[in-house]
């Protein structure tokens, strides 16, 4: 997906989404965390991370011997992400790139998040495989979303 895609936040918009998406959200990011069942040193991928939250939420359970990454193609989000961080476990790594070609090394990540960003993807399959190529053999991969592909979600 390329950076004009339409998907670029500006202005107030990435501090808005963290200030009230955030809490709008909440509950099914709870949901999938507790799915996650996370454990310290897990590897977790937030993808499509948006401001952040849900790799804040998961850093402090992954403690000091896992690891957070969050990526997002939107730099104003992820402005936001960086400058909310907290350090109640190991520092979040943000990433600036597209789900459909992940900076990461092929099974770098055993858990895998991706909140309601899934329907946004144009090529879904380009990133349904690179998520399988970034994702350890028998690791975890957790979406949630309320709509399908991009077209029925504007």
């Amino acid at each position: 997906m390329s950076q004009d895609s339409g998907f670029q936040l500006t202005g107030s918009a990435p501090e808005n989404y963290e200030r009230y998406v955030k809490v709008f959200l909440a509950p099914f990011v709870e949901a999938m965390i507790q799915r996650a069942k996370l454990e310290p040193g897990s590897a977790v991928l937030d993808l499509a991370c948006g401001t952040g939250f849900v790799a804040r939420a998961v850093s402090g359970l992954v403690g000091s011997t896992g690891s957070v990454a969050g990526l997002d193609i939107n730099a104003g989000m992820l402005d936001v992400a960086r400058a909310v961080s907290s350090n109640s476990g190991p520092p979040i790594e943000w990433h600036q790139a597209s789900a459909e070609e992940m900076p990461f090394e092929d099974a770098m990540f055993n858990t895998l998040l991706c909140s309601h960003g899934i329907m946004f993807f144009p090529d879904l399959q380009k990133v349904v495989n690179e998520m399988r190529r970034v994702t350890a053999p028998g690791g975890r991969v957790l979406a949630s979303f309320w709509a399908g592909p991009v077209e029925r979600s504007p």
